[in-house]
Formats: structure tokens, C-alpha cells, sequence
């Protein structure tokens, strides 16, 4: 029997983060195969994918990144069955579903969807680097002029999903074991057309939004909550947790939570000494988002001063799921401007076209054996001066806090 199959990897993920995802792919009707690769997930979180259907192949941790560990496991299990008519590959934590996405990628093809276009595979700290470490310069300066391809969701045919992932996995093979090195092949290869039979969408008009560069002030909402572009409702959202009000709406909407001292019927308060887990992000007043905490908690004890003053304050008398919004100064949280973090580096250190560095632009540099993402603040022939401080340090922010659960009360 020919059926569809949606690929993903959950690794270390508990309820509260894989609801978003499985209750709007419920509502979208979809109907195919889920199937998730999984490890470091605690019973309750299997009960709960089980209890939907969802296929669990459990795997142990390899030598390399799961970013790029999940297409090897992709690949053998596709491999395995080639009944699969069409194929979704896809982040988990942070997508959701407005319709069933195999309606419009349904055709012979690799469909692939492009990130906002204000930023360009030069242009990006991140995925410069990727790719001038893979495979230097000169193809960094080829293809860098073009939109990010985001690697988080990909769908098209078995045929050519099969060709995708195959070639993917040769590359990493030869790759340095970094952090999101797959990222970058991924974009070399659809950029330099050695996959065939691509179709990619620019993300305006794209039924798979991605929303990382997106402005929130350019994110509009459709009828009954959708989120719209030049598409009409794009089935899928991704990246929608870089945008706090986004994520706040989503988990209201998706998210069951549980008190976990006592029974769900029972309204348990924060009190000072209790020890709680938070979630947090802090945008400007625009809503662009500066820093997230998002699924990776913040864990303290309240009345302690252990993050800031502000947390605690603002965490008192909240109950598990709830969101408080604060105003607050960049520097109560991140800390006071240090002269000491400002620096000048040669040009010639770095991976990128330097006669594309502007003032302003976002970097990643190595000093001292550290890594620092740093602002350019001057620029000269020779040398860029540079600055490591927390982006904005001096600024008023608006902080979305959500108190995930008290982990001990007193």
C-alpha cells in the first residue's frame, strides 16, 4: 500500500514540546504515516506518542551532531520502504500545521523553501561559516548572494527525497562534525544544482513559512488565527517560537499544562523559595525578538536574586503555564556594558567576502579559544572593529515570561 510518511527527530523532547506540532497536524487532517526518531525521552512523553499513533525508532547518540545524525537515519529507513509515495522531512520543536501539506507538495519533485530574503548565505554568521569550512571561499562568494534555503522542512517524492538524502549523507561523510554543517551542505548543493528536479519557494509566496528574519511587524493574521502570506494560508509555520507573541498564542492554543505538585484541578502559586522552571524571551518594542530561553529553561530559586531581581518579582504568584509580560532595561537581565568585550580583528581571519561587511552586520569570531557572535561597529581596509557585547545592552525590553512548572515548593 502507497502512503505518505512525515519524518522527524525528537530527541530529549518532552510533552509540552511536541503537543504544538501533533495537535496542529491532527487538526490538518492529515492522514499518512508519523514517524519519530527518538531518544532521552522519559516514559510518560512515549505513552503520549504512542497514544497517537505516532511510530517511535529509538536510537543511541552517534559522534555527530543529531542535526546531522537524523539524515543517516532518515536514509535508512527509507531505504527500507520503498512503498512511500511522498516524503516530508521536518523539524518538530518548532513547526506547526494549518492545512495538510501533501496537498499542494504532491508532484514528482523536491520541494524546497527558501527564509526571508533580507538575509542572504553571506550575509548570516552562521551559514557563511558552514559553508566556507566545507567548502571554502570561493563557493561561499558563488553562491552567497542567495536566500538561506532552510534545511528544517524539505518534502517531495520518495525518488527524489532518496537522491536528496543520499547525496546529503555522502557530503557529511567529509565533513567537519560541527553544529549545523548539514545546513550548509544542504544550501551548497540546491544552490550549485547537483540535486535535481528542485523547486524552491521564495518564502513570501511559500506554503512553508519560515519565519527566523521575518519582522513581526510583517507576520499577519488571517481569519480564525491563521497566519497568511502571498501564499493564502501556507500549510506549514516554522520558526515561529522567535517571535514571543507567537509562541505565547501557539502554546495557549496547543499546550496542556500540569501542575506538578498535586492534581491538574489544583491552582498552585509561586512562592518565594519555591525552586521553578521558566521560560523567557525579550524583544523590543517593534516585537523583534532579541534573546529566547525557549526549550532551554531557565531553572531557579525564587527570592534569590539567582538571575535578576525582575525575574523574581515577576514569577510571584504566577501558576504553571501562565505568561507575564515586564518592561524592563537590557542591563538587569544580561548585565552592564564591558568596555573589555570590544575588539579589533584583521580581516583577513575571516570566512566572509569582507567587501560585504557593513557596520552593524552580526558576526561569529573566534578569540582566546571562545566564540563570540559580535556586532561591527567600525570598518577600515585592514581591520574590523568589533563588539561583543550582548546586542542592545543599553536598550528598554519587553520580557515574556511563562512559568513552566514549580519543581519544589516551600
Amino acid at each position: 500500500m502507497v502512503h505518505d510518511v512525515i519524518l522527524g527527530m525528537a530527541a530529549g523532547y518532552d510533552i509540552k514540546t511536541l503537543q504544538p506540532f501533533l495537535r496542529s497536524l491532527i487538526e490538518s487532517e492529515y492522514k499518512g504515516r508519523i514517524v519519530f526518531f527518538v531518544n532521552s525521552i522519559d516514559n510518560e512523553t512515549t505513552t503520549y506518542l504512542r497514544q497517537h499513533s505516532i511510530e517511535l525508532c529509538f536510537f543511541g547518540q552517534g559522534d555527530i551532531p543529531l542535526a546531522s545524525q537524523r539524515f543517516f537515519l532518515y536514509k535508512q529507513f527509507i531505504e527500507q520502504d520503498p512503498r512511500i509515495s511522498q516524503i516530508m522531512i521536518t523539524d518538530v520543536r518548532d513547526v506547526i500545521f494549518q492545512c495538510n501539506p501533501f496537498t499542494v507538495c504532491n508532484d514528482d519533485k523536491l520541494y524546497c523553501f527558501e527564509e526571508d530574503r533580507s538575509m542572504t548565505l553571506s550575509t548570516c554568521p552562521y551559514n557563511s561559516q558552514w559553508i566556507y569550512h566545507t567548502y571554502g571561499k570561493n563557493a561561499l562568494n558563488t553562491i552567497g548572494h542567495n536566500p538561506i534555503i532552510c534545511a528544517g522542512v524539505t518534502i517531495g517524492s520518495y525518488k527524489n527525497i532518496r537522491y536528496y538524502i543520499e547525496t546529503l549523507c555522502k557530503e557529511l561523510v567529509k565533513s567537519p562534525p560541527i553544529l549545523g554543517v548539514d545546513q550548509g551542505i544542504h544550501n551548497f548543493l540546491i544552490r550549485s544544482g547537483l540535486i535535481p528536479n528542485t523547486l524552491i519557494y521564495d518564502n513570501k509566496y511559500s506554503p512553508v513559512y519560515n519565519l527566523h528574519y521575518v519582522k513581526a511587524k510583517n507576520i499577519e493574521i488571517g481569519e480564525k488565527g491563521f497566519i497568511v502570506n502571498g501564499f493564502g494560508i501556507p500549510c506549514v509555520v516554522h520558526q515561529y517560537d522567535r517571535h514571543p507573541t507567537l509562541l505565547m498564542e501557539t502554546q495557549r492554543r496547543y499546550v496542556t499544562f500540569h501542575n506538578s505538585l498535586g492534581s491538574s484541578s489544583e491552582i498552585v502559586k509561586v512562592k518565594i523559595g519555591d525552586i521553578v522552571q521558566v521560560d523567557f524571551a525579550a524583544t523590543l518594542d517593534d516585537g523583534s525578538k532579541v534573546v529566547s530561553s525557549f526549550n532551554q529553561p531557565l531553572v531557579f530559586i525564587v527570592g534569590k536574586n539567582q538571575i535578576s531581581r525582575e525575574f523574581d518579582q515577576a514569577v510571584l504568584g504566577m501558576s504553571p503555564g501562565e505568561w507575564k509580560s515586564v518592561k524592563v532595561m537590557s542591563d538587569q537581565v544580561f548585565g552592564t556594558y564591558r568596555e573589555e568585550l570590544v575588539f579589533v580583528v584583521s580581516r583577513d581571519i575571516l570566512p566572509l567576502d569582507c567587501k560585504q561587511i557593513e557596520v552593524g552586520q552580526q558576526i561569529v569570531v573566534q578569540r582566546g579559544g571562545k566564540t563570540f557572535q559580535c556586532t561591527v561597529i567600525n570598518t577600515s581596509e585592514s581591520f574590523l572593529t568589533l563588539d561583543a557585547n550582548y546586542p542592545l545592552s543599553t536598550k528598554g525590553l519587553n520580557l515574556y515570561i511563562q512559568l513552566v512548572k514549580i519543581i519544589q515548593s516551600y
